[in-house]
C-alpha cells in the first residue's frame, strides 16, 4: 500500500477547468479549492501556485491518454509531465491518472445513493458496473 505525505492534493484536470481540493491529514475532509480555468494557466503547476497550495502529494486526474508518467490533454494545450511537476512543485509522491480510470477506481466508495441502476441488477450484486461519461 502506497502510504502519501500530506498535505495531498487531488486534481481533476479538464479541458475547461480544473478543480482541486486539499487534504491535510490522514482522515481529514477534503478542503474544496478555488476552480481554476485551464486556458488561463500554462500548466498544471501554475495553476496548483495560484490556489496558494504546498502540498507534498499529489492525486491528479486529467482528460487524456497517460502515456508512461506524463498525459497531454486532450482539448487543451496542456501536457502535465509527472517528473517536472514533482521538480517544479517540491513533491515527495504524485499519482498520474486518466480521467475515467479514477472514475473507475473510485466505484467500490461510491454510496448507494449516488448510483443510478440500469435494469434489473442492483449496486453490489456482482454484475458490471459502469462509468459513464
Amino acid at each position: 500500500m502506497t502510504r502519501f505525505s500530506y498535505p495531498v492534493l487531488v486534481a481533476d484536470i479538464g479541458g475547461t477547468n480544473v478543480r482541486m481540493a486539499l487534504v491535510e491529514a490522514p482522515g481529514a475532509p477534503l478542503v474544496a479549492l478555488p476552480g481554476r480555468l485551464t486556458v488561463a494557466f500554462s500548466g498544471f503547476a501554475e495553476a496548483v501556485r495560484s490556489v496558494g497550495a504546498f502540498p507534498k502529494s499529489i492525486l491528479a486526474c486529467a482528460a487524456g491518454p497517460v502515456v508512461g508518467r506524463s498525459v497531454k490533454l486532450t482539448n487543451a494545450h496542456w501536457t502535465i509531465d509527472g517528473p517536472s511537476i514533482a521538480a517544479t512543485l517540491r513533491l515527495e509522491q504524485g499519482l498520474l491518472f486518466n480521467d475515467f480510470e479514477a472514475q473507475a477506481l473510485s466505484i467500490p466508495s461510491l454510496r448507494p445513493e449516488w448510483l443510478l441502476p440500469i435494469g434489473e441488477g442492483r449496486a453490489g450484486d456482482g454484475g458490471p458496473r459502469l462509468i459513464h461519461g
